[in-house]
């Protein structure tokens, strides 16, 4: 595209993209979100009252009945990745997710010998785990992967954590035996 639009051979197409290409790379984020900021503009309206309440002192209070030792669901500490020192484009986009987002640390395994999508797990801290052949340890644009880890990572948040474990009817059902104990 330069060297056509300096031969002034670009037709309208490629003088866009020029253009385009002139303005940079997007901006990345500044600072991390608050809490406040999570809270106002990333959560659920239901999320905002008395169930996110229930919901985070369930798990920061009671996390037994909701969590599992890594042994029990199938995870090795050899598929354990060293966040600190990777240099997996993987961890990096990880680190600029979690940093944005102000979550809580995640533990991040890459499962050998599998294509497994990338997924949350109820370990105590919870983890992301993903096969080393799926397409998140390879070849994916980095905005896809960004929107999937920055998913994930979401729903590691104590008032999303459950909901991410017991999927619709599952959690009102829950949640309405909690209700129903305590009233």
């Amino acid at each position: 595209c330069h060297a056509l639009a300096f031969i002034k051979q670009a037709n309208d197409e490629e003088k866009k993209i020029l253009e385009y290409l002139k303005k940079g790379l997007p901006p990345k984020a500044a600072r991390p979100l608050t809490e406040s900021q999570v809270r106002d503009h990333l959560l659920p309206p239901i999320l905002k009252g008395a169930i996110a309440e229930l919901a985070s002192a369930l798990y920061k209070y009671a996390p037994d009945p909701f969590t599992k030792p890594f042994k029990d669901l199938g995870l090795k500490k050899k598929e354990l990745l060293d966040v600190k020192s990777s240099q997996l484009f993987f961890v990096n986009i990880y680190k600029y997710v979690a940093g944005c987002l102000s979550s809580p640390p995640l533990d991040i395994y890459q499962r050998s010998g599998s294509m497994a999508e990338l997924e949350l797990v109820n370990t105590r801290p919870p983890a992301l785990a993903a096969g080393e052949s799926s397409p998140f340890f390879k070849d994916i644009p980095q905005r896809l992967l960004a929107f999937h880890i920055a998913r994930n990572v979401m729903f590691a948040r104590p008032e999303l954590f459950l909901a991410r474990i017991y999927h619709g009817d599952g959690l009102r059902d829950l949640l309405a035996g909690f209700i129903g104990l305590y009233n």
